[in-house]
């Protein structure tokens, strides 16, 4: 059985102010906003990893998202994908450069 697990990648480029929490509909356009730029970011994502948002509650304001990158476990190369991406995140939104992770990681 596959075990899927996730890494948490914020809910925004970490250099870059993030929207209020309070005011929901700008914080979740934004989480959507970073998942679609970590999608367009890296090149040939392995089958078994993908980017999504998590809904974590318990914060002063409630339920707040953030995006993560879901990896399964028994499967070498998402695990692989997933840990380059969280150390490879845009730090701003102007970071739109595409990242081909495997000849990275063959550097």
């Amino acid at each position: 059985m596959e075990r899927k697990n996730w890494l948490y990648l914020g809910p925004n480029p970490c250099e870059e102010e993030c929207a209020s929490m309070k005011d929901y509909d700008a914080h979740i356009t934004e989480v959507r906003k970073y998942v679609q730029m970590l999608k367009d970011r890296f090149i040939d994502i392995p089958e078994g990893a993908w980017f999504g948002l998590k809904r974590e509650d318990g914060s002063d304001y409630g339920a707040y998202y953030e995006a993560v990158v879901y990896y399964f476990e028994n499967d070498l190369e998402a695990s692989e994908f997933a840990f380059f991406a969280e150390c490879n995140c845009p730090v701003k939104w102007k970071d739109t450069e595409k990242i081909n992770w495997k000849l990275a990681l063959a550097k």
